[in-house]
């Protein structure tokens, strides 16, 4: 090798110092797995929130719900209410969390939430027909995927602090817990039906808090990565639960970033394997939305050992909602209410 320019050296030192940046920034936590994630500044993010998700919920019908975290960062989430619910005729709750980058509303639009509301008999009455909806918006921050979804609208699944004790619980936890306490308060939600969903990155905060929040009755996730312990999260850790309640979860057989191996069954594995009382349901789909037994061998992905180009292999399954399984989620969900 030639003798190295000056400004190479310096180009060199300059990555060993981000490197090393990086690493201790990176440092892992014994019981949260790693630091807080970053708030970051995106144009994706400011069209997702803000102003943008308030139109998007007038427009809708809904009622806007906000505040500023401790953070400093605007919290904001779309509350609709079915038809016929009061004081004397309270409805389940229905909580949805959006992926990354993208619009918790409009996701939920996508995924027939705007009807499904209304019509769903997740009481066990026919009398008491729909479900009080909570859509709640991400925030702008870092997260452990492949660029661009490393930054924009999102959920910190990676620090796993969600102790109501420790004032530096993970904040979109703490934002979901106002959120639905502001809902609460109305007196219209049945207590024991209380009720989590999520899709990709939204369906890993649907798990990990849904699984770690007292009263939360059950969990649906959508194509998500595993919360505890996805390939590209440097601080893995065994799966935890504090709420031990029913989980389902659906992945496309082929799917984004090969979460089917590791959101899917890995997590599945994991769960059953490691946190007992906890029913997990695992459903793999194919391109039909026909239920499967094996993920896609021809889209699996190693972060270790695979080209970049073959993480996004089964992107656009991955994006859309599986619609003809609706019916089955609302099922899972009522007939899981809590004792």
């Amino acid at each position: 090798m030639g003798i190295l320019s000056r400004a190479t050296l310096a180009a060199l030192g300059a990555m060993w110092c981000v490197g090393v940046a990086q690493a201790q920034a990176n440092a892992c936590l014994a019981d949260s797995g790693n630091p807080p994630r970053a708030t970051t500044k995106t144009v994706q993010g400011d069209l997702s929130g803000g102003f943008v998700a308030a139109l998007n919920c007038s427009l809708r019908g809904g009622e806007v719900l906000s505040f500023t975290d401790i953070n400093g960062t605007l919290r904001s989430a779309c509350l609709r209410v079915p038809p016929g619910t009061s004081l004397l005729s309270k409805r389940p709750l229905v909580v949805f969390l959006g992926g990354a980058r993208s619009s918790s509303i409009q996701s939920g639009t996508a995924a027939g939430l705007d009807l499904l509301y209304r019509t769903a008999n997740l009481s066990g009455s026919s009398l008491r027909k729909g479900f009080v909806l909570l859509t709640v918006e991400g925030r702008d921050t870092q997260k452990f995927y492949p660029a661009p979804t490393d930054q924009g609208t999102g959920w910190d699944v990676w620090y796993r602090n969600l102790n109501r004790n420790d004032p530096a619980i993970n904040v979109d936890a703490a934002a979901l817990d106002r959120f639905v306490a502001q809902v609460e308060q109305r007196g219209i939600v049945e207590a024991k039906r209380k009720y989590v969903m999520g899709w990709s990155n939204g369906g890993a905060m649907a798990l990990l808090y849904g699984m770690n929040t007292p009263g939360v009755a059950a969990t649906v996730a959508y194509s998500s990565s595993d919360p505890y312990a996805d390939q590209f999260d440097p601080c893995p850790q065994a799966p935890f639960a504090s709420n031990r309640r029913p989980v389902m979860t659906l992945h496309n057989r082929c799917d984004l970033f090969g979460f089917c191996a590791t959101g899917g069954l890995g997590f599945g594995d994991r769960v059953r394997g490691g946190v007992a009382g906890v029913p997990v349901s695992t459903v793999l789909i194919d391109g039909l939305q026909r239920r499967s037994a094996s993920c896609d061998a021809s889209c699996s992905y190693d972060v270790r050992t695979d080209p970049a180009s073959r993480a996004r292999r089964g992107a656009l399954q991955h994006a859309i909602w599986p619609s003809q399984w609706n019916d089955d989620f609302m099922t899972f969900l009522r007939n899981n209410p809590r004792p």
